[in-house]
């Protein structure tokens, strides 16, 4: 066996021993509101692996949501009357939409080219590559948009009388006439709810909906792109912004608390049972919640005091607070990209979701999440007792059986052509 060879095996020993290697380090942006003073917002760039704040941007009036593109170059600020586009390389605002504004959560295609931003009627699908309005949809009475992760579809929170949800057709732009609603006919979002209203699990059969007002998580089955609410799950006090971690196992809430009480809280529930699993305290009142790509780390802001807690996911634990530096800050929400359009850690995420459809028999169960131990990046497969894994030392494919032998199955980009994840 070569020494890289042990060295991965070596790795993979330590991490299911609960050996917890260094993450890779991502960018996080914290979205801080200043409006009480009569005064624009900051967003701050976070290194996620020291936890610092290594720049700051200025944005308009009134910033209430953020969002970035998967391959992580442009983040969307929605002010109380524009919509700002900041370019992350440099830190700077690229385009002001002064015609419109968000006032919900934004959505952005997983190939980054299409944003989908909204006012209080409209939904606005922006191209990412010129910063125009390519399309408008009207009457939509928005209130929150997400997509489908196959890209197909995307889900409507409306402003209507009776709270529903509306179906929109990606490649069509039409919203489906159909209409899915709630069993409480007090749920739904508030109409000044610019989180993440919603969230949906990576395989698409699950949508979650944060319901401000009754503190509850209605859940929906999705089949065939009908909805049915199949069970709503009790939170804590006012859930303002809801997400999936990668590996789709768990979806974590962040509840406000009550109002000036410095009570939030972070659920953290089985997407598989609905179940709650843990309620973490955090002892202020939250705002928006982001994770980076390989689960390790969850970052949740506070309205109340300036800081981004983070969160250790594996023991759900404060590993770390981070304090703006303006105290004034109302960290209203929270953004990481999910991964880059063509990027490695895209590329072989494409090459073991390939390898776990085509070979079910070595790699199940599918969707297991991505283990990082630099320089090895790797998946564990607990039925078939089997990993695969790529080395960025030589960039070549690993394999163990459950014999616990090592294989080196060849050069990665090979391996990504078969598999069309070039």
């Amino acid at each position: 066996m070569s020494k890289i060879g042990k060295g991965f095996l070596a790795a993979l020993t330590l991490t299911t021993l609960g050996f917890s290697g260094n993450a890779l380090a991502y960018k996080a942006y914290a979205l801080g509101d200043h409006q009480a003073l009569g005064i624009g917002g900051t967003v701050y760039a976070i290194d996620t692996d020291t936890n610092a704040i290594v720049g700051t941007v200025a944005t308009d009036f009134g910033s209430a949501n953020i969002a970035i593109t998967p391959n992580g170059k442009s983040l969307y600020v929605g002010n109380s009357s524009t919509l700002q586009v900041i370019d992350t390389a440099s830190l700077s605002v690229v385009k002001t939409f002064t015609s419109l504004h968000s006032s919900g959560q934004i959505a952005v295609s997983k190939d980054s080219a299409t944003a989908y931003a909204q006012d209080i009627q409209n939904i606005y699908l922006l191209d990412t590559a010129r910063n125009t309005i390519k399309t408008t949809i009207s009457g939509a009475w928005p209130s929150g948009i997400i997509l489908s992760p196959d890209g197909n579809n995307g889900y409507i929170v409306g402003r209507w009388s009776v709270p529903s949800i509306a179906v929109l057709d990606i490649k069509t732009n039409h919203v489906w006439g159909a209409f899915y609603g709630f069993n409480d006919p007090k749920a739904g979002p508030s109409d000044n709810h610019p989180k993440s209203i919603m969230a949906i699990t990576p395989n698409g059969t699950k949508l979650f909906v944060a319901n401000i007002y009754i503190s509850t998580v209605s859940v929906f089955t999705i089949s065939d792109s009908s909805l049915i609410e199949s069970a709503s799950i009790d939170v804590d006090s006012y859930p303002t912004s809801l997400l999936i971690s990668p590996d789709g196992t768990k979806l974590y809430v962040a509840n406000a608390g009550s109002n000036q009480a410095d009570n939030g809280t972070v659920s953290v529930i089985d997407t598989a049972s609905n179940s709650m699993r843990q309620t973490i305290p955090l002892h202020a009142e939250l705002g928006g919640i982001a994770i980076t790509p390989d689960g390790a780390k969850l970052y949740v802001t506070s309205l109340s005091n300036a800081t981004v807690f983070v969160i250790d996911t594996a023991s759900n634990t404060v590993a770390a607070t981070i304090d703006v530096p303006y105290k004034y800050s109302h960290l209203v929400d929270m953004a990481i990209a999910s991964g880059s359009s063509g990027s490695p850690v895209q590329s072989q995420d494409c090459l073991f979701n390939w390898a776990e459809a085509n070979y079910p028999g070595l790699f199940s169960p599918a969707g297991a999440s991505d283990q990082l131990l630099p320089p090895y990046r790797y998946r564990y497969y607990r039925n078939t007792n089997s990993y695969v894994g790529v080395s960025s030392a030589n960039n070549h494919v690993y394999y163990i059986g459950p014999d616990g032998n090592l294989q080196d199955v060849g050069d990665l980009s090979g391996w990504l052509a078969t598999a069309n994840c070039q």
